[in-house]
């Protein structure tokens, strides 16, 4: 069995990104500053590290602790599977494909207002921030790698559904992403392949999908400014988990 180290590498960075680099007040305004929503698009040049950033912070110290814990416990199990340099690379195109997926949603629903969209998409210009979409993608993959078919994909839905049912302030739009990024990645990547074959494929796998992103990048911001029915995007100065 594989020692888990991204898996931990990647559990210091987040616990000390929220108390070991900023005082209170400073973390919080950096937090407001790097959240994730379609405003990204207005400078996407400047503002493209937050596709990545802010994933690795998160709203509070419960926020962090209940993300933590499913970190450790999906991802030691995928790294043990697949190997490090393989969950590396993964955990690296589900930030940026689920972030993208999420800004691409939201600027969706602001240039659409005349569609009446369900009430728990929520607000499309909330601010998005933590690693949850990346976790609720490696629950789809870890659940596919098991084999556990329609149990595994109910156990995830439901789990969406209830947090944002119960939870305050969660971006049901960047659960949904994580969720959709890890069954597109599990149907065209990981389908019907045992986990040992797993490995090789990951990583020429993501250069698929940093080229989907390279890609669909321009495509979503040449949308927003050609949209007839853009307006001025404005911070909420709320995010969400």
């Amino acid at each position: 069995m594989r020692f888990p180290i991204v898996t931990l590498f990647l559990l210091f960075v987040c616990v000390y990104l929220e108390f070991g680099l900023f005082s209170e007040s400073k973390l919080e305004n950096y937090k407001r500053s790097i959240c994730l929503d379609s405003s990204i698009l207005k400078d996407f040049k400047n503002e493209a590290y937050r596709l990545f950033v802010s994933s690795f912070y998160h709203v509070n110290v419960q926020h962090l602790a209940v993300n933590m814990l499913s970190l450790w416990s999906v991802g030691a199990f995928l790294e043990s599977i697949i190997g490090s340099f393989s969950f590396a690379t993964l955990v690296l195109s589900f930030t940026l494909l689920s972030n993208s997926l999420t800004i691409a949603i939201q600027s969706f629903m602001i240039n659409n207002p005349h569609i009446d969209f369900p009430y728990i998409l929520g607000n499309p210009r909330s601010c998005c921030i933590g690693i949850s979409g990346v976790l609720f993608a490696l629950d789809i993959l870890s659940s596919s790698l098991r084999k556990e078919g329609l149990k595994g994909q109910i156990y995830v839905w439901l789990h969406l559904l209830i947090i944002s049912a119960f939870v305050p302030n969660v971006s049901f739009i960047a659960h949904f992403s994580g969720i959709v990024v890890g069954n597109l990645y599990s149907l065209f990547v990981h389908s019907n392949d045992e986990a040992e074959d797993a490995t090789p494929r990951a990583f020429w796998s993501t250069l698929f999908w940093l080229s989907f992103v390279g890609l669909s990048s321009p495509v979503a911001i040449s949308y927003l400014y050609a949209s007839k029915k853009q307006k001025k995007f404005k911070n909420m100065g709320r995010y969400l988990r």
